[in-house]
């Protein structure tokens, strides 16, 4: 498949609007992470539910505007995975742990087509395989479709997965008799928002009818994350001074400055310093704990003739419960809204000596 822009969209993908049912047992919760560095961009789809709920053949994530996604062709890498899922032909009481591969994969691959059919009949812009391997030998994959656009934004993403009630053997039944209650998604084909407000996820889980491989929509429930991208997130500034050591001048600054989000402080959080003799090729020079205002201080010794300096920090992510949701699907209960994590970086403070 040739690389897709944000501004290509085939189809349209349609919502269906179902009444919720008083016996559903599903309460997820959706943390999106949009984590930036100085040279690579990373976005992060964390997606659970509790053991104890019912099993989940399908989640619809809807990408707001804003991000852009840019998939490449079959058989390159989208990214990294892990998972947790209870394998019932392994062991029916507790979850295994499972990591692997994000590997992009043809929109049409005979090996998804059971899923294309089942799960998510709509044209797809793209395909990802999510490749997951454990103890002793255990693996299991399943597809993410990249669909679009929907009312929210340009890209919805559908993870689909087999039903693991079915009798062993039966075709089509997940491997292992997997059911997966956790996964997270770290992929690297999005670029995040330019313009700083909040960009808001929606997901759409649906879980089976029991014992029948079928998707059950009546049963639908949504889960959301929040995406912040405040404007003034890190900000950095320097005081220059000498100092005689064993004879010799040196050179220190103090570096101050303020975490800030939306304007308000934030912390305590830990603030990583990187320096170096250019502005794009800094390294780590240590961290420091900046305090419940936000503020934050380190003393440096200036090395060469020019050096650059610059502050980093990750903000936490934050449940904001129900009462954070926003329900999107009429009929469709929202149980649950984080506010993702990402990264602040301060802009670059050049130091002569």
């Amino acid at each position: 498949m040739a690389a897709r822009s944000c501004a290509l969209v085939l189809g349209t993908f349609f919502v269906l609007a179902f009444p919720v049912a008083s016996s559903a047992s599903l309460t997820p919760k959706l943390v999106v992470s949009s984590v930036e560095t100085a040279r690579s961009q990373t976005l992060t789809i964390s997606a659970s539910k509790p053991l104890a709920d019912d099993a989940v053949g399908r989640v619809q994530f809807y990408v707001p505007t804003g991000f852009g996604l840019n998939s490449p062709t079959g058989g390159v890498s989208v990214g990294t995975a892990s998972a947790r899922a209870v394998l019932h032909d392994v062991d029916a009481a507790s979850e295994q742990p499972l990591k692997g591969s994000v590997i992009a994969i043809g929109p049409t691959d005979a090996s998804v087509a059971y899923e294309g059919s089942n799960c998510d009949p709509n044209q797809h812009l793209a395909a990802w395989m999510v490749q997951l391997s454990g103890a002793k030998g255990v693996s299991l994959s399943f597809p993410v479709f990249v669909d679009g656009p929907s009312s929210f934004g340009p890209y919805v993403l559908v993870a689909c997965f087999r039903p693991a009630d079915l009798a062993t053997g039966t075709a089509n039944r997940s491997a292992f008799g997997a059911v997966v209650d956790s996964f997270t998604l770290s992929l690297t084909p999005f670029s995040r928002p330019t313009a700083p407000g909040d960009y808001r996820w929606r997901s759409l889980w649906t879980p089976f009818t029991a014992g029948t491989g079928a998707l059950d929509p009546t049963r639908n429930v949504e889960a959301q994350s929040v995406v912040t991208i405040p404007s003034g997130q890190l900000v950095i500034f320097g005081k220059k001074s000498t100092a005689r050591v064993n004879g010799k001048t040196v050179v220190r600054v103090l570096i101050t400055g303020r975490v800030l989000v939306g304007g308000e402080p934030v912390g305590p959080v830990l603030v990583t310093i990187r320096h170096g003799s250019s502005a794009t090729s800094l390294v780590s020079l240590g961290a420091v704990h900046a305090a419940t205002d936000g503020g934050y201080t380190k003393t440096v010794t200036v090395l060469t003739k020019s050096e650059y300096f610059q502050a980093s920090t990750l903000l936490p992510a934050k449940d904001l419960g129900a009462t954070g949701c926003q329900a999107s699907f009429p009929g469709v209960a929202c149980v649950d809204a984080t506010l993702g994590a990402g990264r602040a970086i301060s802009g670059t403070m050049h130091v002569k000596k």
